[in-house]
């Protein structure tokens, strides 16, 4: 974990016994072919790979739904159940939303992290899957570069490419992106305020600066 997500993590956990401190002692692991990734109880994952292949891969991802003149993040729901679906090391995380559920399913195939997201119920009518997500390639936060590689993914939608010296990690969606959004590395007076770094303000890529 990077200081700037040890700095996040202890503003929302603000209170806990360890607020800075992410424990893999609950929740779950999806890994193969050299990645592995902890699911949190709350739906929050992150990569553990480095120890086994040198893979610093994403250092915190969120996902939210947009819909209804907000975003609710699945990590302030109410969780209701993760568990194995089966023998496999496909995790299912449930949350409760009111008027629908959220099932996330979390697996990694070949050293590929994928994530699927369904809604049953009385979901928002147009309602649109948002995520948030700090790469850390080669164990580094700042300094890396990205690129935006328009209409090369499903669906003609973008991949966004984070990078540093050797390692190379891509972000993309089945239905495709719509949107891709960067952020500059916040500053110590952003890092120390009340904002909890949930939601990164828009803006346009930049290919040295944003991680």
């Amino acid at each position: 974990m990077r200081l700037r997500t040890a700095i996040t993590e202890h503003k929302r956990r603000r209170g806990e016994r360890y607020p800075t401190e992410r424990p893999t002692t609950v929740g779950a692991f999806t890994g193969d072919g050299g990645r592995l990734v902890h699911v949190g109880p709350d739906g929050a994952s992150h990569d553990c790979s480095y120890a086994l292949s040198g893979v610093g891969g994403t250092d915190r991802l969120r996902i939210g739904i947009a819909g209804g003149g907000g975003i609710r993040w699945l990590d302030e729901l109410d969780t209701t159940r993760q568990h194995y679906d089966g023998g496999s090391p496909l995790v299912e995380t449930e949350y409760d939303a009111g008027r629908y559920t959220v099932h996330q399913f979390d697996l990694v195939v070949d050293g590929t992290h994928l994530t699927h997201v369904e809604l049953r119920g009385a979901p928002p009518a147009n309602a649109d899957l948002v995520a948030t997500c700090a790469f850390a390639p080669d164990m580094v936060e700042g300094r890396v570069g990205n690129l935006v590689h328009e209409a090369a993914g499903p669906n003609d939608g973008d991949v966004v490419e984070v990078y540093h010296r050797q390692e190379h990690d891509f972000l993309a969606a089945s239905n495709g992106l719509s949107a891709a959004h960067g952020r500059r590395q916040e500053t110590i007076a952003e890092l120390l305020g009340e904002d909890d770094g949930g939601f990164p303000h828009r803006g346009e890529i930049d290919e040295r600066e944003d991680s």
